[in-house]
């Protein structure tokens, strides 16, 4: 699934994308939140309540801005 179609589709909250989206970005969001949180369980919340936030306010999202 290519990344706009990936964004279009969470726009529309739908599940199928979502879910691209998460299993795309998961690795690089951990590696971030691993250089500063060296707790690896600690990292793991953290990431999953970034995916909780960015999913549920993904309409405010502008593809311009990044």
């Amino acid at each position: 699934m290519e990344i706009e179609a990936i964004i279009a589709g969470c726009r529309n909250f739908e599940a199928k994308a979502q879910k691209a989206l998460v299993l795309k970005y998961t690795a690089l969001l951990m590696g971030t939140a691993l250089r500063y949180i060296k707790d690896y369980h600690k990292a793991e919340e953290i990431v999953q309540n970034s995916w909780i936030n960015i999913l549920n306010h993904f309409d405010s999202f502008n593809s311009s801005k990044g």
